[in-house]
């Protein structure tokens, strides 16, 4: 007869040999993206809508309201006069004076940002969800009858011609970033609008309220809603916001890629360390290609276990970090990585960063390097919804590129795909020696010299004056 503990045992032995393998770490299943929510979009009449998500968990609201106009369709370029409207716009109220308008915003826990960019004019509004509607008054105050300080306007410009002549210019890698952006987009070039000093000072008042105005009777507007904010409600923020709103045009304009010969650049600004950027020209983001190449530049640079920052940082200890950054819009791209070095090893990184790209062009990059972009997209992708201010750059990034949440998502998921050989047959197409690329080197100018000697490189040599202005 079998006794009451025997059995017992037997049942438990039964229950352990059956349960989970604990000799090692269980499984990691790899991460799927989450399902994001489309926004609801409501036409508030012709040329006017509403973007609305609701978000949950979260206790601030984001609002933005967006001008389907930028400065590239009102001015074909950059000028003064919508650099200018950009900076003064978010406290342009008509029944505050500055210093008052931003009070009445830190009351109710409120902010407001403005920009004039390429293909877009905007405010956007970030406050405590029980404060909206007075914050959206606010904001109103801006949009029904905007009020330019001629104080302001000075002063704005002042403090812009201060960092251009003083503080710009002592930071080797400001320095460095406008050499590398005025080479790569000439003053001809949608893109490459240069600082005017003169006309800044010269610009009044009256020419940012024209501006705006036309901005207003030209362009078609939505305002972007995303929070814990019942539909209703965020319906009626936005008719308050655009009252009376009648523009229709949309931005439809896509500069071509700049086609001039880029040049090398190199600016003496001593010290011991040189700050070293190159820029290549990548494909545009509705190319096929794009995807992979930009998973093979993901393993070069851009992340903490990057090859450039393994070997550059963690091997030879020459730099507290490498970075990599990409930018596309439909046309063109690029991609630009940084890295500041002692001077004595100038030329070998150069070697290094080269050899690396190299071996992306003929080999493409390992499995294991993949999988840890898609992880990492992944990762970015699940994380959206965690504030309202990630929401609403996430949404208001789909605003801008005019697409939807489902094609986003499928960008993403798509890159499970992607092998080697399609990173190595991309980069043969878009990165190879014969790419579009520009070198910039900021510090010591003999230092500098001696590595390109090295090299055997020729260089344009620039003023860091010259860097920062776009006297190129």
């Amino acid at each position: 007869m079998v006794s009451l503990l025997s059995l017992l045992l037997l049942l438990l032995h039964g229950a352990l040999a059956e349960g989970p393998d604990r000799s090692g770490p269980p499984p990691v299943d790899p991460p799927v993206a989450m399902e994001l929510a489309e926004p609801v979009e409501i036409e508030l009449w012709e040329g006017t809508r509403l973007l609305y998500v609701y978000l949950e968990g979260v206790r601030r609201v984001q609002v933005v309201v967006s001008y389907h106009l930028g400065y590239v369709d009102l001015f074909g370029g950059r000028r003064p006069v919508d650099w200018a409207l950009g900076a003064q716009l978010s406290t342009a109220s008509g029944r505050f004076e500055p210093e008052a308008f931003e009070i009445a915003l830190d009351q109710q826990d409120a902010a407001v940002d403005s920009w004039v960019d390429r293909t877009d004019t905007g405010l956007r509004l970030n406050v405590a969800a029980e404060n909206l509607e007075p914050a959206i008054s606010l904001v109103r105050t801006i949009i029904e009858a905007p009020r330019f300080s001629r104080e302001e306007l000075r002063r704005t410009a002042r403090d812009k011609r201060a960092w251009l002549s003083v503080g710009a210019l002592a930071d080797a890698g400001v320095v460095g970033a406008w050499a590398l952006h005025y080479g790569w987009y000439p003053a001809e070039h949608p893109y490459g609008g240069r600082p005017d000093l003169r006309a800044d000072r010269r610009l009044q008042p009256d020419a940012l309220a024209e501006l705006f105005a036309t901005v207003q009777a030209r362009a078609a507007a939505t305002v972007l809603v995303v929070g814990p904010v019942e539909r209703g409600v965020a319906e009626r923020m936005a008719r308050i916001l655009l009252e009376d709103h009648a523009g229709t045009e949309v931005s439809e304009v896509e500069p071509s890629p700049p086609a001039h010969e880029v040049s090398d650049y190199a600016i003496d600004q001593g010290g011991s360390q040189v700050s070293v950027r190159l820029r290549v020209a990548i494909a545009g983001r509705d190319e096929p290609e794009a995807p992979a190449l930009g998973q093979g530049l993901r393993a070069l640079a851009g992340t903490v276990d990057s090859r450039l920052n393994g070997e550059l940082r963690e091997e030879r200890g020459w730099t507290y970090g490498v970075s990599g950054s990409q930018w596309s819009s439909r046309s063109h791209g690029y991609w630009t990585v940084n890295v500041d070095v002692p001077v004595e090893h100038l030329a070998e990184t150069v070697r290094v960063i080269e050899g690396h790209l190299d071996e992306v062009v003929g080999a493409g990059v390992r499995p294991a390097e993949l999988e840890a972009g898609l992880r990492e997209e992944l990762a970015w992708w699940n994380r959206r919804l965690e504030t309202a201010m990630s929401a609403g750059a996430f949404y208001q990034r789909r605003l801008d590129l005019g697409e939807s949440v489902a094609t986003a998502r499928s960008r993403v998921v798509g890159l499970e795909g992607i092998v080697p050989a399609d990173v190595a047959q991309a980069a043969q197409a878009w990165v190879g020696p014969d790419s579009r690329r520009s070198w910039v080197f900021v510090g010591p100018g003999a230092g500098i010299q001696a590595a390109l000697d090295e090299l055997d490189r020729e260089v344009r040599w620039l003023t860091p004056e010259q860097a920062v202005l776009g006297e190129l």
